[in-house]
């Protein structure tokens, strides 16, 4: 049985988010402007990951939100501006990075400060530079991470050489990559092109 309070949240996300899909189905097949079409799929998205999140919370609600999604959806997310991916709630950047990765490379190149994410084994490592790797179990939380320290930098005990010591000569290789450069941008775009060579 879910809560009356639950219930109501649910039946009023419901109807915002089927509001929000007509809306964007409807600016998408008429000949409007790209942004405003972006615009719909931000509001979108944003609506999506809240129905998503009460769905985990009461398991009684049993819609698939995501079937209700429309087809053209995902493209729309996966080429948007870099500007519009950072806005993106985690969970819907992290369902559009694992269709593309070009997904998370343009969201991580063009946040402040920049940052590297990578696969690692069954990990996704997010890697902030000066020796700093930060293992996480899915890109969803990687992505969580970053937005949770995004004006402050993570302390230097929640990185993996501190809790793990040198782990891999894949990240020792990242580490001279990115010494190379004296800029710390610079530092993170070269680590990022020896990342799609190698």
């Amino acid at each position: 049985m879910i809560p009356p309070r639950i219930r109501h949240q649910y039946e009023y996300r419901l109807f915002v988010f089927q509001e929000l899909v007509q809306r964007f189905i409807a600016e998408y097949e008429a000949p409007s402007n790209e942004r405003v079409v972006n615009a719909m799929a931000l509001q979108l998205a944003w609506a999506w990951s809240e129905c998503q999140s009460l769905e985990e919370r009461a398991a009684d609600i049993r819609v698939e939100f995501e079937s209700l999604l429309p087809e053209r959806f995902w493209a729309t997310v996966a080429d948007m501006e870099p500007e519009d991916l950072i806005v993106l709630p985690p969970r819907v950047l992290a369902k559009a990075g694992e269709e593309s990765w070009d997904v998370v490379s343009r969201f991580a190149r063009h946040r402040q400060p920049p940052f590297v994410v990578f696969e690692e084994r069954n990990e996704v490592v997010v890697y902030t530079g000066r020796q700093r790797f930060y293992s996480f179990r899915t890109l969803q939380l990687a992505i969580i991470f970053v937005d949770n320290h995004w004006y402050r930098s993570p302390e230097w005990e929640m990185c993996d050489l501190a809790k793990l010591g040198k782990t891999s000569q894949v990240r020792e290789d990242i580490e001279s990559v990115f010494s190379e450069e004296d800029d710390f941008v610079e530092g993170i775009s070269r680590v990022w092109q020896w990342i799609s060579v190698g």
